[in-house]
């Protein structure tokens, strides 16, 4: 997804001239977002929405009951799959924009995505702009709070134009 996502924006650089990139993601692109704010230099606004943070944590809290034994035989919802993916984790690398264009938002009764990933992602980032919304982990679709709340981050980034 990170080298996708590189390849996209070199492609609206060559091919529209673009000079100025936000990116917003949901769930398992929060996730993406959230890394990219630590590999990617010129982006200018990242919104990570009901982001993860910790694949092993979802995994060992998601898996089925049948499936458990054989995965934990194997030391995989154990040490290893935490070792396994602190190399990928949003967590593991410092944002490389500044704190004013950063931001989250979570779902405060979201199960899937929980809030504390949503808290422990906006710690690591310094505490940038966020919202909690009342709602579950789709709950953000149709919240015209996180509506607004998404347009004033890419407004207050520089790179929304307000239609008049």
């Amino acid at each position: 997804a990170i080298w996708d996502t590189r390849r996209i924006m070199a492609w609206a650089r060559a091919e529209h001239g673009a000079t100025s990139f936000a990116v917003h993601g949901v769930s398992m692109g929060g996730y993406v977002s959230a890394l990219l704010a630590g590999l990617v230099d010129d982006l200018d606004c990242v919104i990570a929405g009901v982001p993860t943070v910790d694949l092993a944590w979802v995994m060992r809290r998601n898996v089925p009951d049948d499936e458990r034994p054989e995965l934990e035989e194997r030391d995989l919802l154990g040490s290893m799959a935490d070792r396994i993916h602190q190399a990928i984790s949003p967590l593991s690398f410092e944002p490389r924009l500044p704190l004013s264009r950063r931001f989250v938002y979570a779902g405060v009764v979201d199960r899937m995505a929980t809030p504390g990933q949503a808290h422990r992602l906006w710690k690591h980032w310094g505490k940038p702009g966020v919202l909690w919304y009342r709602g579950s982990h789709l709950g953000f679709a149709w919240s015209r709070e996180v509506r607004k709340f998404i347009d004033d981050a890419l407004r207050s980034s520089g790179v929304a134009v307000d239609a008049t």
